[in-house]
Order: C-alpha cells, then structure tokens, then sequence
C-alpha cells in the first residue's frame, strides 16, 4: 500500500509500531511472518520491514516482498510498510538497484563503510539528503553517526552532524532515534520535531525487540 509521509507521520503518533527490522533474508535470524507473529502477540499495530539492500543484489527481494504480502493477509489487523536500508556512498550516491527502490515505501539511509574523510562525508550527506529523485519515498536517517563513532570521529564533530540532522528534518528526512546504538546522541535531537523521529530497533530477530523494550510510538 501506498503511504504519504503525512500518513506516516500519523503512523508514528498514533499507533504502536516496530521499525527498523531484519530477517532471514539477509543477517536477521527471524522470518517476516514471525515478525508478524511478535507484533499480534504483543500488540502492535504496524512494522515497516527495512532489509538490507545494495546494487548487486544477493536475494530475490521480490520473494521477500511476497512474504510480506502474504503475512499481511494473515494478520490483516497489522499495517505492514515495506522498505530497504540502503547504505550512501561516496558522492552522495545511494547503494540500492532501481528494480527495488520501484517497489518500496520506504529508504532508509544508513552509513556502513566510508572512507575516513569527514568533509566527504558532510557533501555527500548534504547531497543525499536533498536528492529529489527520493522525495517520492518516505526517507529516514537510520543510526545516525554510527560509522562515525566506530571510527572514532563522532565526539569531535557533533557539531557538523547536528547540522546534517536538521539539514536532513528540514528536506522531509526522518531521523531515527535508534534505541540499539543509543544513536544520534540525545542533544543532536533537540530541535527537531516529534514528528520527524521515528524510534528504531535495528533488530534482527524477534526476541531481540523484547530485549530492546520495544519500538513503540508514546501513547
């Protein structure tokens, strides 16, 4: 189904929701109807499904389409998104083949790898996030420094990655407040509106989202 970032916006705000997710498809240990299964046992109302993609594809994303589809009319009390976590490059570029980004709600941005050079990484961050070849999709930042932090770059340039945040909130960019990395630090938060942060999981795994407490909008 088709889903405006208004819609989503409501998503976020009114319903008890799980994002940011990973199945068997690629390195989750959870199948997407056992997802399913977790939100009806615990009373969730909605997933968005954010698998790993890259170019060169290693799986039929179709079949994990399927899946969704056919989870969906089993459990049909539960709103189900489907989306991809596609990592940026260099440049500004995003990591995901044509043939899927077509078929999805819903890109989440990640950085996994990059080279060590924080002025490239400010451009193609800046370039990205304003590219409006993805304005058609909901768009959301996802561990927001987390490349950074792992090599050691975060502290000293939360300035320039708070600026990217808001860059990023004001181009229609959701930010996840991702409860795995503790990541964006919290202050890289204030300024940006409730409703562009969606809290995410990164979980791989069902019985990961309980030991994360959960991924659920404020009643």
């Amino acid at each position: 189904m088709a889903c405006s970032s208004e819609e989503f916006k409501s998503l976020l705000s009114r319903r008890k929701y799980i994002f940011h997710v990973h199945t068997t498809y690629t390195d989750g240990s959870g199948t997407v109807e056992d997802y399913f299964e977790y939100a009806s046992l615990h009373g969730y109302e909605s997933i968005v499904f954010t698998e790993h993609v890259r170019m060169n594809m290693s799986y039929d994303f179709d079949a994990f389409l399927e899946d969704i589809k056919a989870a969906r009319q089993k459990f049909p009390w539960i709103m189900a998104l489907a989306g991809a976590e596609a990592k940026i490059l260099p440049g500004g570029l995003l990591d995901i083949p044509d043939n899927v980004s077509s078929k999805i709600e819903v890109i989440c941005i990640a950085c996994h790898s990059f080279p060590g050079n924080i002025r490239l990484y400010e451009k193609s961050f800046q370039k990205l996030l304003g590219d409006s070849r993805w304005g058609n999709h909901i768009r959301v930042w996802v561990h927001p420094g987390r490349f950074l932090r792992r090599m050691g770059l975060l502290d000293g340039n939360l300035e320039n990655i708070g600026s990217l945040i808001r860059l990023g909130a004001d181009r229609g960019v959701f930010i996840e407040n991702n409860i795995k990395n503790n990541l964006p630090p919290a202050s890289l938060l204030n300024g940006i509106h409730p409703d562009m942060i969606v809290v995410g999981c990164d979980a791989h795994s069902p019985s990961e989202l309980g030991m994360l407490r959960a991924c659920a909008a404020p009643d």
